[in-house]
């Protein structure tokens, strides 16, 4: 595993790896739920995706709440993790302010990057993210929450995949930042 670790003063450690998975969490400023309507959502996922698509990385999987939000992708360079993630958060943020009329001098936090050390890890994790509207109580059964890759992948994939791989990839026993 080449690539270049990079710790600094008072943000997070990166970890900047050339077509590699990684595991992104970013949280709301202050954790305020700033992100809580459709609207919102939908606009952040448009510049995920925008962002993703200029710099040529490959979005995974996604899920999107109210105050953060988890993603698993793959990276084309590692060294435009900033500009990707930088990217989606300046532009996601105006447009949320102005589309919802939120006044707040600070929208995002700040983003956290995880490199699964294997396939298992990488399954893990991926299950984490779909699974992650379940965890914090917002639906009992994640085909119902519309603003995760699971609904779609579940209706191409089936039933018996996501219950296999859920069984063989269990997301218990690893830690994830996720005290939102």
């Amino acid at each position: 595993m080449d690539g270049t670790y990079k710790v600094y003063p008072h943000n997070p450690p990166h970890l900047y790896m050339d077509q590699y998975y990684y595991m992104i969490t970013a949280v709301n400023y202050k954790k305020r739920l700033l992100i809580r309507h459709d609207s919102a959502k939908k606009i952040l996922l448009e510049t995920i995706r925008e962002f993703c698509q200029k710099y040529h990385w490959q979005l995974i999987d996604w899920a999107i709440l109210d105050n953060h939000y988890h993603l698993i992708l793959k990276s084309h360079l590692g060294k435009d993790l900033s500009r990707v993630m930088g990217g989606i958060h300046r532009k996601s943020a105006y447009l949320i302010k102005k589309a919802t009329e939120i006044v707040c001098p600070r929208f995002w936090w700040n983003y956290w990057d995880t490199c699964p050390k294997n396939e298992k890890q990488l399954y893990a994790m991926r299950n984490y993210v779909v699974y992650n509207p379940v965890k914090h109580g917002i639906v009992e059964n994640i085909l119902d929450y519309p603003w995760s890759s699971f609904p779609e992948q579940y209706q191409h994939l089936g039933k018996e995949f996501f219950e296999k791989r859920f069984r063989e990839y269990p997301f218990s026993g690893y830690e994830f930042r996720d005290d939102f």
